[in-house]
């Protein structure tokens, strides 16, 4: 470093890769170990920086060489005053020479500020894209609320539709049983009517065949009586 100035040097951190695709490591994982980090790079041959590119879901993906080929770094947001370099810490790459890993740069202050730049811009296009995906998930639990909401409306009307629907139609079974009740009443009492009928047509039947006996046998003894008195009279 700078006569007066000091440098320090940052532990290097093993971060998990994606499960799904090893090529791949979710940045927010690095900002949850390491705060103040806004982008991830490696050396060249030529030294020079070399961003690692992101994707739309806030992935970083892995250098076309792999991530075990060369050291990768931590590009932390600080100040940075003339003369001062820039500051990385080892995320995870090929073994250092010692415990601890290099954090300067030994680019010129031009080459800072232009990767400066650059990382800069990269984190401002990252988190336009990263404020897309982090709203979706709201509208999605946004619309599956309103979904749930509307769904547990119409099931609590369709319940309360067949509750009415249930009462009703238990009356309507209540009205068929006391109609069937009735008519089978009507039924039996027409039966025992027709059957009282029958036996006043027969009784009247026999009283008028007795009744027409009588007289028949009535008509008899006034003939035989007019016969005795006719006798009588001969002599």
């Amino acid at each position: 470093p700078f006569t007066g100035w000091l440098r320090l040097l940052i532990e290097s951190v093993d971060v998990p890769l994606d499960h799904k695709d090893p090529h791949r490591l979710l940045f927010s994982t690095v900002q949850s170990l390491i705060p103040g980090a806004h982008g991830l790079y490696y050396r060249g041959i030529d030294g020079a920086r070399k961003a690692l590119a992101f994707d739309g879901a806030g992935h970083i993906n892995a250098p076309d060489e792999g991530w075990d080929e060369q050291n990768i770094f931590v590009h932390l947001a600080h100040g940075h005053r003339p003369g001062v370099f820039g500051c990385g810490g080892v995320v995870r790459g090929a073994s250092s020479s010692g415990e601890l890993s290099e954090t300067s740069s030994s680019s010129p202050l031009d080459a800072y500020t232009t990767a400066t730049d650059r990382f800069e811009k990269t984190v401002s296009l990252v988190q336009k894209m990263m404020s897309g995906t982090v709203d979706a998930p709201r509208r999605y639990y946004l619309i599956i609320t309103q979904y749930r909401s509307s769904n547990l409306q119409e099931d609590t009307v369709s319940k309360r539709y067949k509750e009415e629907n249930d009462g009703l139609r238990k009356r309507v079974t209540e009205l068929e049983r006391q109609l069937a009740t009735a008519q089978e009443t009507v039924e039996e009492t027409k039966d025992q009517d027709s059957h009282q009928m029958q036996m006043f047509r027969e009784s009247a039947s026999c009283a008028e065949a007795r009744l027409d006996e009588a007289e028949r046998m009535a008509e008899s003894a006034t003939r035989r009586a007019c016969e005795a008195d006719h006798a009588c009279d001969v002599r």
